[in-house]
């Protein structure tokens, strides 16, 4: 006989989404030129290409200005670290253009705190992105139901979603589409104090 049942969901994982108050279309335009002339869906494994993308982003100090302040209050709401008052951060992105067949695999980003994504551009049938349980390949014989493995999310223009870089997450096939799928990925890392 059981006298009593008590349930604990444990273990949470912080995703937050705000929209970013950016010019969107300027953006979308400015990352589909930068991709149009190169041979890639990303800027990412290109220094030089990234660079570019970079030194000509439009109103770029706005843009990181609002990266940064959602990243501050990332940290603040969810209280991942004591960092140092004035003591900086470190920001990284890059861009990608998804077109019919484009897909990511799972990963990670390493050596940073908080990671995300900012969508200037998605049409209805733009793919998604799908965050998996950091537990997925240590269930053994546990047989949890596949929706509990994974978080579908389908970005809208302007979202901007962030989240622990230690969590995997995967863009889906990119099926055919009028509206190129345009994301701008960022890692932000930051000085900070041990408790």
């Amino acid at each position: 006989m059981v006298e009593d049942i008590k349930h604990y969901g444990i273990f949470r994982v912080d995703l937050v989404k705000s929209v970013l108050n950016v010019v969107h279309a300027e953006i979308a335009n400015h990352c589909m030129k930068i991709i149009d002339d190169s041979d890639a869906y990303t800027t990412y494994f290109s220094p030089a290409l990234n660079k570019k993308f970079m030194e000509d982003f439009p109103n770029r100090d706005r843009f990181e200005n609002a990266l940064s302040r959602a990243g501050d209050e990332f940290v603040a709401k969810t209280q991942r670290i004591h960092f140092a008052r004035g003591g900086g951060h470190k920001l990284n992105y890059w861009c990608s253009v998804y077109r019919e067949g484009d897909f990511h695999d799972s990963h990670i980003h390493r050596r940073s705190l908080i990671s995300g994504t900012y969508y200037p551009q998605t049409g209805d049938d733009s793919a998604a992105i799908t965050f998996e349980a950091p537990y997925t390949g240590l269930t053994m014989h546990d047989s949890l139901d596949n929706s509990a493995l994974g978080f579908e999310f389908k970005p809208r223009s302007g979202d901007c979603l962030m989240w622990p870089s230690w969590l995997p997450h995967r863009v889906t096939r990119q099926e055919k589409s009028n509206v190129p799928r345009v994301a701008i990925s960022f890692n932000i890392d930051y000085k900070y104090e041990p408790i």
